[in-house]
């Protein structure tokens, strides 16, 4: 299926869970219009016995399988069609629940794969703002633009291996998907004197049937600029720009961050699930 065949046949299933299914409708929407960041596209939809959607995934090589919310039956029943189709699948995330009842289920297959060793992986809180409370720090914001693609590339890459907890080294389709996010305009900057001291993003808005919603993130700020309030700031800001245009607004944080976990909730951002990625390794079990 295309991507625009996947969002229109899980746009009610997506309207009912717009908070738990962003990553799928952004990412696809960004395939859609024209996105290659991606090696190759699997795009899942799982009915029940009356043509109602009850479930949906997606895998982008490199990357793994992503999942919105299911029941247990619809997670087992993904997971005895990916174990024949994509049974190589390098790791999974997606709503916790969700994610556990699928692992459960594709190790039952008995496919070559489903024998991997299940690890540990991270933890993302995943937020819904109440109502936005802008701190009061030092600064000020600017729209960051194509002429700033060094900097951002090289926060972007610091912020990437933060997160992972390993090296990282941009691709050229990163690269590229960068640029034409710069060139939207997906891009702020937190100033002082002049000088960019965080910076902070946001995915492509999401359309669902109960209006949009708008993911932001990455937000980063050099360890030397850090403990100012920065990163608040701009989230704050790019958090007001996305709720001006109309759109709901959420964002993730890794869950085992406490400093970060704590400014979303200084700006008034809620707690609405946890979502959880678990690599699924070469080696047997």
């Amino acid at each position: 299926a295309s991507p625009l065949e996947f969002l229109d046949a899980t746009s009610a299933y997506r309207g009912a869970e717009p908070l738990r299914t962003n990553v799928l409708g952004s990412v696809a929407s960004g395939v859609a219009s024209g996105s290659r960041r991606y090696d190759a596209y699997f795009w899942w939809v799982v009915f029940d016995g009356h043509d109602e959607v009850v479930g949906a995934a997606m895998r982008t090589p490199p990357f793994g399988l992503s999942i919105g919310p299911m029941v247990d039956d619809a997670a087992a029943a993904l997971a005895r069609v990916v174990a024949q189709a994509d049974d190589g699948l390098p790791s999974i995330g997606g709503p916790r629940g969700a994610v556990l009842a699928f692992l459960g289920a594709y190790a039952a297959t008995g496919s070559p794969g489903s024998a991997r060793r299940v690890g540990a992986g991270r933890r993302d809180v995943l937020y819904a703002l109440d109502e936005l409370v802008v701190p009061d720090v030092d600064g000020a914001p600017l729209g960051a633009g194509i002429d700033d693609a060094r900097l951002a590339e090289a926060w972007l890459s610091a912020f990437t291996e933060e997160v992972e907890r390993a090296p990282y080294e941009m691709t050229h389709a990163d690269r590229d998907a960068l640029h034409d996010s710069l060139t939207r305009g997906r891009w702020r900057w937190w100033c002082r004197d002049g000088s960019p001291v965080a910076m902070a993003g946001h995915a492509i808005p999401v359309e669902a049937a109960t209006g949009m919603v708008t993911r932001v993130g990455p937000v980063y700020t050099p360890p030397s600029e850090r403990r100012h309030g920065y990163g608040a700031a701009i989230t704050a800001e790019v958090t007001r720009l996305l709720l001006d245009g109309g759109s709901k607004v959420m964002l993730f944080a890794d869950a085992d961050n406490p400093t970060s976990n704590g400014v979303y909730r200084s700006l008034g951002y809620v707690v609405v699930d946890e979502f959880v990625r678990r690599t699924i390794d070469a080696a047997p079990r």
